[in-house]
């Protein structure tokens, strides 16, 4: 992708991004977003080509220095908010999709930068594409629950079921549905109410 050959030109020093270099970035991670990229972000949730556990997020964090890492959070806000609503750019199901390549780490300041509370273009929370997409509880369910726990007062909307039942439908992790199992008994008991 162009922002990894960006990141992987040799003629900067590591943590020596030029006012050049943070204007392509902002420029590869809107258009990238306005080409189709919505599922990663501009690429910035791809895999890291010199690193298979890692997303292009986290070497660009690397490579711009720990004090210049709020200066690409605004950038990404920016092109966020350029293509309007939140379901143009999901960034937080985004990164739900490629948590595979997210750290926990950055999962948790991605939550806590966007929260939980938004719906992608198919009126998913990101509770409810978690589950779809079979996240385990400690990846990140836990998390996002701990973002929006009036998620689990949501209706399916094809299926109208509570999201209890909804989740038992689906190929969700044992993990999350067991943890979301214990939740749900709580409620029934009125322990969580």
């Amino acid at each position: 992708m162009p922002i990894h050959l960006h990141l992987g030109l040799r003629y900067r020093h590591i943590h020596s991004f030029s006012e050049e270099d943070f204007a392509i970035v902002r420029l590869l991670i809107s258009q990238g977003i306005r080409n189709g990229g919505i599922n990663t972000i501009g690429g910035i949730f791809h895999q890291d080509p010199d690193d298979e556990d890692s997303c292009t997020l986290t070497n660009l964090f690397h490579h711009v220095g720990e004090e210049n890492v709020e200066r690409v959070w605004e950038i990404i806000e920016s092109c966020l908010n350029d293509h309007g609503e939140y379901a143009n750019a999901p960034i937080v199901h985004a990164a739900i999709g490629n948590k595979k390549v997210v750290s926990n780490e950055l999962f948790g300041k991605i939550l806590e930068r966007f929260g939980a509370r938004s719906r992608d273009e198919h009126n998913w929370l990101p509770l409810t594409y978690a589950v779809k997409v079979g996240l385990a509880w400690d990846d990140g369910v836990s998390n996002i629950l701990k973002s929006n726990q009036s998620a689990l007062d949501e209706f399916d909307d094809e299926t109208n079921l509570p999201f209890f039942q909804f989740a038992a439908t689906e190929k969700a992790d044992l993990s999350t549905l067991y943890e979301l199992s214990l939740m749900d008994l709580g409620y029934s008991l009125g322990v969580n109410k």
